[in-house]
């Protein structure tokens, strides 16, 4: 590329992913390995030496680990080297949505990716989480582009890329779903070559699960990932569900709310990408909590359509001389002051101990809080204007979003 043609769009995106590269990164072999980790670090050591060993359902990163840990060794760095990878590859796909989510929205987006909790504890951990959203992910937008071969590709490789694939699957069908219903009759679908499609799947599930035949015993994963999946509806993890809710209010919150805003705004609207994408957040929440097998990890899916809707309300911040400089200004700084009781209140909460009872001030003093919120955000509305209560609601959460992040 001519240095000329170096945009500042291009260099924002380069930001993002540099962001992206160091979080991930930094310190990625310093903490030691938790028991998760470590069976599936030593079952691609196993590999790596050549050893007979019965593959768990997470082919993909156990066959990429054993090649790395072949050649530089077995670390906890090489352990996780491959799902840090992946999340940057995350980021890097916003750069190829900008024609379906709009330039400012994917540019917004690659940086929520970069920088989102959930996602770069995925990436961080030994394991499959960030490769399957990689790689099902992918395969769901090459499908809306009619790629049959590439799609295949995709296909295949999540086929190797553990359990959690499947409630991303569901979640994007129900999404597809959605989409071709709300799909006028002149305007164009998809258009998939099956027959391409399954022979390109077969080849990367042949190719993928043995490194390219290296790897011999790779093959006994495959299929593995389903097995898993639905074993785990019949072995609690012994995770709690409000171990994953105390995930999303203490890290989350504010762009839990922001994506709240959007979707009812699209809802209103009849806007179909937000009516997708809500059907998406909430099948993907909903399995994450009602799984028995869950962990923290569960919540990677319901993170990408909660970043799309939040994204989209961020962007769609305008300020304009009608909505009042104080107005926005006040409504902002009683967000601030309202959302720091309520994060002070939910951090003495036990959610994510099992069996220990919520004490019900807190639950109250949480509960008046969002009230007085509510209150407040509608006497502006109604007393000022409401774009400019909205506006100030907006700004307040991305304050807080920003300090919980960091």
């Amino acid at each position: 590329m001519r240095l000329n043609k170096i945009t500042f769009e291009i260099v924002l995106f380069v930001l993002a992913g540099l962001a992206a590269l160091a979080i991930r990164f930094l310190f990625l072999g310093s903490i030691p390995l938790n028991d998760n980790e470590a069976n599936l670090a030593l079952q691609a050591l196993a590999l790596s030496k050549g050893e007979s060993v019965i593959l768990s359902g997470h082919p993909a990163y156990l066959v990429l680990t054993s090649f790395f840990m072949s050649m530089f060794g077995a670390t906890e760095f090489t352990a996780r080297v491959w799902p840090a990878l992946a999340g940057v590859v995350m980021v890097g796909a916003a750069w190829f949505l900008r024609d379906a989510l709009g330039r400012n929205n994917a540019l917004v987006l690659a940086f929520a990716l970069a920088l989102d909790p959930i996602l770069v504890a995925s990436s961080r951990n030994a394991g499959s989480a960030a490769l399957a959203i990689v790689f099902v992910a992918g395969g769901f937008v090459f499908a809306l582009l009619s790629r049959s071969l590439v799609t295949g590709i995709f296909l295949g490789l999540a086929l190797l890329s553990g359990p959690q694939i499947w409630p991303g699957a569901v979640g994007l069908f129900l999404m597809g779903l959605v989409l071709r219903k709300s799909m006028g009759e002149d305007e164009a679908r998809p258009q998939i070559n099956w027959r391409t499609l399954l022979i390109a799947a077969g080849m990367t599930l042949a190719l993928g699960s043995t490194f390219f035949f290296l790897y011999p015993g790779g093959f006994t994963g495959i299929g593995g990932g389903l097995a898993d999946y639905l074993s785990g509806w019949g072995k609690p993890s012994g995770v709690p569900p409000t171990r994953l809710l105390a995930v999303l209010i203490y890290y989350e919150l504010p762009l839990v709310v922001l994506a709240i805003i959007n979707l009812i705004r699209g809802l209103r609207a009849g806007d179909r990408m937000a009516q997708a994408m809500g059907v998406w957040w909430a099948a993907a929440l909903l399995l994450a909590l009602i799984y028995p097998g869950r962990d923290v990890y569960s919540l990677v899916w319901s993170a990408l359509p909660m970043l799309l809707l939040a994204v989209r309300q961020i962007v769609d911040l305008k300020f304009s001389s009608k909505d009042g400089q104080l107005v926005v200004i006040g409504q902002a700084a009683l967000t601030i002051v309202l959302l720091f009781f309520m994060v002070y209140r939910l951090i003495n909460l036990p959610l994510g101990v099992e069996g220990t009872p919520v004490p019900a001030d807190i639950l109250l003093s949480i509960g008046i809080g969002m009230v007085l919120l509510v209150a407040v955000t509608v006497a502006i509305g109604y007393g000022w204007t409401w774009a400019g209560a909205a506006r100030g609601l907006i700004l307040g959460s991305l304050f807080w979003a920003g300090v919980l992040w960091i």
